[in-house]
């Protein structure tokens, strides 16, 4: 994601988020509220300026994965963590990303039909 995107997420060293569009601190539900609704943003260190998206985004994963039905078996995990230090992984990456466009495809095409 790019920084010159209008949303920006502050994360402080408490840990707690500061939606500055909303002008307001927001938890991880909220996060992934706006993923799940397709908002563009991205989350910054206060202090660093480090983009920390990808590391929330995994955070929520995470807490999905604890909290409801996984799914990413522990099988899945074992490939992505192999994938890391094999040099196909550019092409394992550009595979999951086209089959996740195209479940988000059918899962448009679905829901016009409803």
């Amino acid at each position: 994601m790019e920084k010159k995107m209008s949303r920006i997420i502050k994360k402080y060293p408490n840990r707690r988020l500061y939606d500055t569009k909303l002008s307001k601190y927001i938890t991880l539900e909220s996060v992934k509220k706006l993923v799940v609704e397709n908002e563009k943003f991205i989350i910054e260190d206060t202090k660093s300026k480090k983009n920390l998206t990808k590391n929330i985004l995994l955070q929520i994963i995470s807490e999905q994965e604890e909290n409801t039905k996984p799914l990413f078996s522990s099988e899945l995990l074992f490939h992505f963590i192999r994938f890391y230090d094999d040099l196909s992984k550019i092409d394992a990456v550009d595979y999951l990303k086209k089959s996740f466009d195209m479940l988000e495809v059918k899962k448009n095409i679905e829901n016009k039909k409803i």
